[in-house]
């Protein structure tokens, strides 16, 4: 093998290819770190990867911190397949969301309230019958106040039974 043979087979990137590199590696780091820990524990991490980003969500700004703290998490991805970590990334970003438990009970809450609100006292008796857990007095008292209440005011009494019904269910 010949000396122009050797070199041709090592051949290095230039320095600014290297720089491009390590500057998609820091947007990769900072896409990251925007997402939360359990997406991130989905996502196969070093352990200081992983401590790398999230004391990057805990930084402030001040002397360029996070600008020194994205070189560093650019540094720690060096170790890894930078296509399989971006397309963890864009996995987890397009997956769909779970309908989340907090935000269906906040949905029946409403539904709730927009029918004690519309229907009164035929609503409060069924609603008593669905949740046992609520008072049918209280119910029957929240909504009399609203009823009672100018309109301008009628929202605080809306907000009243809402909070009462968000305690309880």
């Amino acid at each position: 093998m010949t000396d122009l043979e050797k070199t041709s087979l090592n051949i290095r990137p230039s320095k600014t290819i290297k720089k491009k590199i390590a500057l998609n590696q820091q947007e990769l780091g900072r896409k990251l770190s925007k997402l939360k820990e359990s997406d991130l524990a989905k996502i196969e991490l070093d352990e200081r990867l992983l401590r790398a980003l999230i004391e990057y969500k805990r930084l402030g700004n001040s002397h360029g911190a996070q600008k020194r703290q994205l070189q560093y998490i650019g540094k720690l991805m060096r170790d890894f397949d930078f296509d399989k970590l971006q397309h963890s990334f864009e996995a987890i970003k397009t997956a769909p969301k779970k309908f989340k438990y907090e935000e269906a009970v906040e949905e029946i809450q409403k539904n709730v309230v927009n029918r004690i609100l519309k229907e009164g006292e035929s609503a409060i008796h069924q609603v008593a019958q669905a949740y046992p857990m609520l008072d049918r007095k209280q119910l029957r008292h929240l909504w009399r106040n609203w009823k009672r209440t100018p309109l301008e005011k009628q929202e605080i009494h809306k907000k009243k039974l809402a909070k009462y019904l968000r305690l309880n269910l």
